[in-house]
């Protein structure tokens, strides 16, 4: 079932945010694809889209393992956010 949170954006530029994302994501083996305004992410069987907002980003996960529990899916992609050096 998929599910759709919202996090607050990083104080950077989108552009930026982006490939800061992008560089993260893909260290975890995952990908990225889409732009600095919306795009699909997947990472470890989690797969979901974003939209960049002017201060906050939603997510939707639409796909996951029946064994991580939502709140460690939020958890998880909460974490590549405060990665992103300001």
């Amino acid at each position: 079932m998929a599910f759709t949170f919202t996090i607050e954006k990083p104080k950077v530029e989108s552009e930026k945010l982006f490939l800061d994302i992008k560089e993260i994501i893909e260290r975890r083996e995952g990908s990225i694809s889409g732009d600095d305004k919306e795009g699909r992410i997947s990472s470890y069987g989690v797969e979901g889209n974003y939209v960049v907002g002017t201060e906050s980003i939603e997510i939707t996960i639409d796909k996951k393992p029946m064994i991580y529990p939502e709140f460690a899916v939020k958890r998880y992609i909460r974490k590549f956010f405060s990665e992103v050096s300001s």
